[in-house]
């Protein structure tokens, strides 16, 4: 190519971009978080056998944040076919609008205020052993109280979709504790630490034997006994208070049902490998609907 063709095409390139180019930075939709939840769903279809403690924990939420989305009051009540939304319009999930400067704007199609998650306040009072303010906290005017206990200070237990009644016995009452004195489920070696890329669940694996007891790590009343949970197998989703729920996976059997109280220290299931390729016990803690290393929490083993 002669210098004169080379010098036209040059200068026609630079025409080209000039004329593209106006003083408003262009808007670039961010999808790099968009991709990584690709996956996610927005909504959930009860099934039966599902309690609202269940459909949170399967979906990473707090289930005081899902029974507001839902406008739905403890003790939860669900039936089957019942279509639940996940997040609200807006949230972290959906892509944002970034400027070239570096400006973030609110998500596309929605309104500042959608992403309000106020309804959620931490006590200044809770400290890494699960302590926490007893008063609770609730969601702004407007959305369902996220109270779960009854004017006795109790809690009122967990509805199942598609059971006519939660059978809770009078005696069945627990007060949830301020303060989670935890202790180990199982004594046994971890096999699976909580950063480990393999688990593809937050939480721990204990070694140990078919049919060794698995015990509760605190006291507080069953919200889930079942089945229904991908990927957890036998399982047993324990709240000690509204921030601190426990979860007990792959067990062989179950010896206790939803809305059973427990004490710290009480057998509540028989560790086996439902679900899994090997006998372990896979233990969980969540605060506020978000996994915690258990091994931040629980003592020194003996």
């Amino acid at each position: 190519m002669s210098n004169y063709k080379l010098a036209g095409s040059l200068a026609a390139v630079l025409l080209l971009a000039g004329c593209g180019t106006n003083a408003t930075a262009p808007q670039v939709q961010d999808l790099s978080f968009n991709r990584q939840q690709a996956d996610k769903p927005v909504s959930y279809q009860v099934h039966r056998g599902d309690t609202l403690y269940s459909i949170a924990w399967q979906h990473d939420v707090d289930f005081r944040q899902l029974a507001a989305l839902n406008n739905i009051e403890a003790p939860y009540n669900l039936r089957p076919g019942q279509t639940l939304r996940l997040s609200a319009a807006g949230d972290a999930s959906t892509p944002t609008v970034a400027s070239s400067q570096g400006a973030t704007t609110s998500p596309l199609g929605s309104s500042s205020d959608d992403t309000d998650d106020s309804w959620l306040v931490t006590s200044d009072a809770e400290d890494a052993d699960g302590a926490v303010d007893a008063s609770g906290t609730l969601p702004p005017a407007g959305q369902p109280s996220s109270s779960t206990v009854d004017s006795k200070g109790n809690d009122v237990g967990t509805a199942v979709a598609g059971e006519t009644t939660a059978e809770k016995p009078a005696k069945q009452q627990y007060s949830p504790v301020a303060n989670v004195a935890w202790q180990w489920p199982v004594k046994g070696k971890v096999v699976g630490d909580f950063t480990q890329s393999r688990n593809i669940t937050a939480g721990i694996d204990i070694a140990g034997q078919k049919g060794q007891s698995v015990k509760a790590a605190g006291p507080g009343i069953v919200v889930y006994a079942g089945n229904g949970v991908r990927g957890y197998g036998n399982l047993i989703i324990i709240k000690h208070n509204d921030h601190f729920l426990s979860a007990y996976a792959h067990n062989q059997s179950l010896n206790v049902k939803e809305n059973d109280v427990v004490s710290a220290g009480q057998t509540i299931a028989t560790m086996g490998n439902s679900d899994a390729d090997q006998v372990a016990l896979h233990f969980e803690i969540r605060k506020d609907g978000q996994p915690q290393d258990p091994l931040n929490y629980l003592p020194d083993q003996a």
